[in-house]
């Protein structure tokens, strides 16, 4: 097989106009199977086919504008009708395979991704951890140096290597082969400048100091997968910043994210799949969002998180769907990836108008309709049979979060899509300390000695019916009331100290604040709507 490359964006540059790029791209074809019909003429084997693998990078540059984009598929067709009659009038074009790549199948029109022109799509997904893992492990034999994988007959030292070069891995979340390469590179020149002229090092300590330029060259070479504005690192939330666990729903929720990985054996003899879909759902302000980044936080996976002001941002036809479908095409690129849809009750509605509580606005437009078929459709796209991993088989699991999840169409809550449905309720008295103690935790000791009662705050008298975000708010108004009086008193004594240095935030202060606090939870009516939820399925 012969190989003719090159770029749409290289074609543009060197031509400067649509004419002469077009011509050009038609020669560039035509020598391609020149190429491929000289090889076969002088096979000497009869049965020996050789052909020209034309190789056009950066197709989206070529159907930047309609002339090229109009070239380009009259060849193909050409191309397609000569591999059908290679006897026929058609110039014989009959030893050319044409592979097209582009980093954004978005661009490349309908026209050219069909049967006959660009016949089957094959999708490059970055390489999952244990691919990154066999990726380094090849960069660093490669490097010919002293620090890694030299044969060595302590077997623990090489067990130990291979661990901590798979929890570097691990930490590589959207880095393709290329990023890799350039790390390894960026590390490789590190290590050397810092090398003492001694050479005396032994090969476990060269390979620590060479591990540890690999993490610092990794601040500086960034994940390509992750590039897109829209997706994130893994968060540095963690469950720890969750204060409390009402109703068991952060740990139902790390069973669902964790077990699948840490009792894969189970799972697997089992036949327990791990789910492809989970859903939050309780009143406004009760940590769900903080759950879902804490989940992809502690994963250490992608992170890409969707409003209802994103997937509307645009008012044309078509535009939410679009951007529904190009979430999870993101989301499979950058997988291992936690997809979080926020407030999805205002993404997807039921259909045919609002509930029979009154509440809800009214749903069933043709744009929901159309989000919430795209929706769907990619849900169903998500195959995680025979996966034994946290995440399903294409490396996405799908979180949603909603204050009322009543609203939802029910295809959404059947088995399949999404497969757990958590109730995360408001803190109960132990969740409400909970989130005082870690609120206060890094606040000045006040002079007195005055400590500040947080039993009785986390009491029902005074919090029975915050929400978590209630009381964090509360907080932090009682910190910034403390800060207010240290500022003044610093003003009206003119001293040289710092307000800093004068905060004192006493038992007051937060009582003032909790005392200016409207509960949302006081309107029985959203209790009531959650308990006949809760009711309906049972």
């Amino acid at each position: 097989v012969s190989l003719v490359s090159f770029s749409g964006s290289n074609l543009l540059g060197r031509t400067g106009h649509l004419g002469e790029a077009a011509r050009e791209l038609q020669r560039i074809f035509t020598e391609a199977a020149m190429t491929g019909s000289r090889n076969d003429e002088q096979s000497t084997n009869d049965n020996e086919t050789r052909v020209t693998l034309l190789f056009l990078d950066e197709a989206e540059a070529l159907v930047s504008t309609t002339i090229l984009g109009t070239t380009l598929a009259i060849l193909l067709d050409q191309m397609n009708e000569s591999n059908k009659h290679s006897a026929g009038p058609q110039q014989d074009w009959s030893h050319l395979v044409v592979v097209a790549a582009t980093n954004r199948t978005d661009t490349i029109p309908d026209y050219l991704r069909r049967p006959g022109r660009l016949d089957r799509e094959i999708p490059l997904s970055p390489p999952n951890a244990k691919e990154r893992t066999k990726i380094l492990e090849a960069l660093l034999f490669a490097v010919k140096t002293t620090i890694v994988y030299e044969a060595s007959s302590d077997s623990e030292d090489q067990q130990q290597r291979q661990k901590q070069l798979s929890e570097f891995s691990s930490a590589c979340v959207g880095y393709v082969p290329a990023d890799l390469s350039a790390l390894v590179r960026l590390a490789t020149v590190m290590f050397c400048s810092e090398q003492t002229p001694e050479p005396k090092a032994t090969s476990r300590q060269s390979w620590n100091v060479f591990l540890d330029c690999l993490y610092r060259a990794r601040k500086d070479v960034g994940a390509s997968a992750l590039r897109d504005a829209a997706l994130k690192a893994p968060p540095a939330t963690t469950w720890d910043d969750i204060a409390g666990d009402p109703g068991n729903a952060k740990t139902a929720l790390r069973q669902a994210i964790e077990w699948p990985r840490t009792h894969a054996a189970a799972f697997e003899a089992l036949g327990l799949i791990p789910p492809r879909g989970i859903l939050l759902y309780g009143p406004p302000g009760c940590a769900k969002t903080t759950l879902a980044r804490a989940a992809a936080g502690a994963s250490g996976v992608a992170f890409l998180s969707l409003s209802p002001a994103e997937v509307y941002a645009s008012s044309y036809v078509g535009e939410a769907e679009a951007v529904v479908r190009r979430a999870f095409s993101l989301a499979r690129s950058a997988a291992p990836c936690v997809l979080f849809f926020d407030e999805i009750d205002s993404i997807i509605g039921v259909e045919g108008g609002s509930n029979s509580s009154g509440h809800g606005m009214a749903r069933g437009s043709s744009a929901e309709a159309r989000v919430l078929s795209t929706f769907l459709n990619e849900m169903d796209g998500i195959d995680n049979a025979g996966s034994s991993s946290s995440l399903a088989a294409d490396g996405v699991l799908v979180l949603a979060a909603t204050n009322r999840p009543w609203t939802l169409d029910a295809a959404l809550l059947r088995p399949g899509r999404f497969d757990k449905i958590i109730h995360v309720p408001p803190p109960d008295e132990v969740g409400r300390r909970s989130i005082l103690e870690l609120e206060t935790r890094f606040w000045p000791s006040n002079e007195n000695g005055e400590t500040i009662d947080l039993d009785l705050l986390a009491s029902h008298e005074w919090t029975g019916d915050m929400t978590g975000a209630e009381i964090v708010g509360a907080c932090r108004e009682a910190a910034q009331a403390a800060l207010r009086e240290a500022l003044l008193l610093v003003d009206s004594s003119n001293c040289m100290s710092s307000a800093v240095d004068k905060i004192q935030i006493t038992q007051q202060h937060l009582q003032d604040a909790l005392r200016q606090v409207q509960p949302l939870l006081s309107d029985r009516t959203i209790v009531e709507e959650f308990l006949s939820f809760e009711g309906d399925r049972g």
